[in-house]
């Protein structure tokens, strides 16, 4: 799933207007809310920077906006849940487009009164402002996040953190009539900057899409994640994005029989049915398109474990170049890894690999093509 113009969710994100003004705020200590719906929890926010949701399956009728500054926490993600009441559309369930916002420790689900049918699109999105300023310092840690249509945790915030999470059971009905699946986290350019997101720690499985797609966005770092029997293209897809870290994640089992829009990104074409660990994808003229990123110390499965290609048949540096591929296990896959630059079908540009197992021995090449 990819950019051409951004996904039609995307667009469709912010639902309501954003309050204006900062209201007198208690800090000491944490707030216990206990449900009542929408305007008890937005109360609650607007009066206290830190709020707990107390144990059990508590609803809101529509999006929620958490306010700048603001911490909303739970008793666990196994035991305080927030969930819609009805179904609220193509908007996130959470919406974060204001600065220094925390959520921790708790279930955010999709399905209707936390048991139900998906009710909502997107679970959590942190956006840019209405005024179009940058959402920083977003940190979304410990939680379980479940049960939307498309995309469990969409980021367009500058260095947010999503860390020690768990992503199960989203996408699967996200514009079905694209052929769009979601994904359970979807990062995407939002304007000039480089959004250099921060994802660690994360159980990202069951998810209906790809688990993380990531469309042109620079500088992140994506450590020590379990990444398993997800959909989409595969368990992890670089889609033209420079700078990143790849590292130290487990992945297996994910891609599959499901419509991704670049055909040039895939293996074979659309709907091949293949499934990939790490993909890295440029299919079109772009500065630094799916270059210097680092791959480093991974165990990659599936079909192909690693896959670095694109649309050198339009133009010989329309495919990843100048990445480093290092130290990755790749055991299990039919075709180890996959490079589509050919080195030297260009002045410049070979991708670096090393110490990997491509050919099931220690050390050994990708297969170029």
């Amino acid at each position: 799933m990819k950019v051409k113009g951004f996904r039609l969710c995307i667009m469709l994100i912010v639902g309501m207007a954003v309050t204006v003004g900062m209201p007198s705020i208690s800090s000491a200590t944490c707030y216990l809310w206990s449900g009542n719906g929408y305007a008890s929890l937005k109360a609650a926010l607007d009066n206290n920077a830190c709020v707990q949701i107390d144990q059990g399956i508590h609803t809101i009728e529509q999006q929620i906006y958490i306010p700048a500054g603001r911490t909303l926490t739970g008793k666990g993600s196994t035991v305080s849940t927030l969930a819609p009441s009805q179904d609220i559309g193509n908007l996130s369930v959470i919406a974060i487009a204001s600065s220094n916002v925390t959520l921790s420790n708790f279930r955010l689900t999709g399905e209707l009164n936390g048991i139900g049918n998906k009710a909502a699109d997107l679970g959590i999105a942190v956006v840019p402002s209405q005024s179009g300023a940058a959402t920083t310092g977003v940190v979304i840690d410990s939680m379980q996040v479940d049960g939307v249509r498309c995309d469990g945790v969409t980021i367009q915030g500058i260095q947010t953190i999503l860390r020690y999470s768990v992503l199960t059971n989203n996408g699967g009905q996200c514009y079905p009539q694209y052929g769009w699946y979601g994904s359970a986290i979807y990062t995407v350019v939002y304007s000039q900057y480089d959004l250099a997101p921060q994802i660690y720690g994360n159980n990202i499985y069951y998810n209906a899409g790809t688990g993380l797609d990531i469309a042109q966005v620079n500088n992140g770092y994506l450590g020590n994640n379990s990444i398993w029997d997800n959909g989409g293209l595969g368990g992890v897809v670089i889609y033209e994005s420079h700078g990143w870290t790849i590292e130290n994640n487990l992945i297996n089992n994910s891609g599959g029989n499901k419509y991704y829009g670049h055909p040039a990104c895939e293996w074979g074409g659309d709907n091949t049915g293949k499934t990939v660990g790490i993909l890295l994808c440029c299919d079109q003229d772009y500065y630094d398109c799916a270059a210097y990123n680092t791959v480093r110390n991974n165990s990659s499965q599936g079909y192909i474990g690693i896959l670095l290609i694109g649309a050198d048949e339009v133009q010989p540096y329309e495919v990843p170049r100048f990445n480093t591929i290092t130290g990755n296990n790749v055991y299990g896959s039919v075709i180890g890894c996959a490079d589509d630059f050919v080195p030297g079908q260009w002045v410049d540009g070979n991708n670096l690999w090393s110490n990997n197992n491509c050919a099931g021995t220690s050390n050994t090449p990708p297969a170029f093509f």
